[in-house]
């Protein structure tokens, strides 16, 4: 048994039943869940591409049978909730003896479904990362610390989804219109050339060079413009606010992680640096997390972010808890 395999729950392996199902009757529906889906954990592609695998398979078997007549196929997998593989594919292959083949070009039932699911590109960062991406256009995508991250394309327009973490943008001249960025159901629209998208329980958008419109995703009229030198916060499913606020110019600065912090609360600036790195850094008394720190910092360096903090609240650092760093009072 596979280390991938261990991770998987009989869950993982009725979702991944239920995802098949849904893409056999409408893949453009439901691509984007079932990638979000193997996102979270990447085990799960390995379960689905087995079942697609079955469905090959049973499409296989089906081209040697005689064929029957043409008949609404999407109501024989809605009247049977498979159980286990076997039962996936005696669905699949009561489909394939209809319009099943013929959807996939008279050749395999793989093809339409792996392309619809698997064409997809998920970029993954792990924690302390911090990585650029390319598109064919020159588009250049910078993923920050554990962040994922979804492209499609899809009728000529590239679509980018952050389902976790932040990105940085930046896009050559004449390819902004075809982009589209997403996060937790707001939709923005560069205008400009580069900006930033974060989404860790809230969704936060800054254009650094240029404008962006950002709309909710369900409500392609009303828009909010940003210019340089504004950001927006959003809780999912809020509605847009009428104006945006002043960015700080630490908001822009992490990209090469010294970053300049005027006046931001301690407790903000640990989060930060938390976020890069497997120690953690605490604070044994919580409430000096709202007095507020003016230093450069390189919030990618865990030790640099607890001595600068542990000199301006006078307080030592204990490093004696496996992968934690705690500042505390003197002794």
């Amino acid at each position: 048994m596979t280390e991938a395999s261990k991770m998987l729950t009989p869950r993982d392996h009725r979702e991944a039943q239920k995802w098949l199902n849904r893409m056999l009757e409408d893949p453009e529906r439901y691509r984007r869940g079932l990638t979000r889906w193997i996102a979270r954990k990447p085990a799960r592609e390995a379960c689905y591409m087995r079942l697609v695998k079955t469905i090959e398979r049973a499409d296989g078997s089906a081209q040697m049978l005689p064929s029957r007549r043409p008949q609404r196929w999407s109501s024989l997998y809605r009247l049977l909730e498979p159980k286990s593989i076997a039962a996936v594919a005696v669905v699949v292959l009561a489909a394939s003896l209809t319009v099943g083949i013929t959807r996939s070009g008279g050749n395999s039932a793989t093809p339409w479904l792996v392309s619809s699911a698997a064409a997809r590109t998920v970029w993954k960062t792990r924690v302390g990362e911090v990585r650029t991406e390319h598109l064919a256009d020159g588009t250049a995508i910078l993923l920050d610390t554990d962040t994922i991250a979804t492209l499609d394309t899809v009728s000529g327009q590239r679509v980018i989804e952050i389902e976790h973490g932040r990105a940085r943008f930046t896009v050559p001249a004449g390819a902004a219109g075809s982009l589209v960025v997403r996060a937790a159901g707001f939709m923005v629209s560069p205008v400009g050339r580069v900006f930033d998208v974060s989404y860790r329980g809230t969704v936060k958008i800054q254009p650094i060079e240029g404008a962006l419109e950002v709309r909710k995703a369900d409500d392609r009229e009303a828009a909010l413009a940003l210019n340089p030198g504004e950001i927006v916060s959003l809780a999912h499913g809020q509605t847009l606010p009428r104006s945006a606020t002043v960015a700080r110019a630490s908001e822009q600065q992490w990209v090469d992680g010294v970053k300049s912090f005027d006046n931001v609360p301690i407790r903000e600036i640990i989060a930060e640096a938390n976020s890069y790195s497997d120690r953690r850094l605490e604070l044994a008394d919580a409430s000096l997390g709202d007095r507020r720190l003016f230093a450069e910092i390189n919030i990618r360096d865990i030790e640099m972010v607890a001595e600068a903090i542990s000199g301006f609240l006078d307080l030592d650092i204990d490093r004696s808890h496996t992968n934690q760093l705690i500042l505390v009072p003197h002794k």
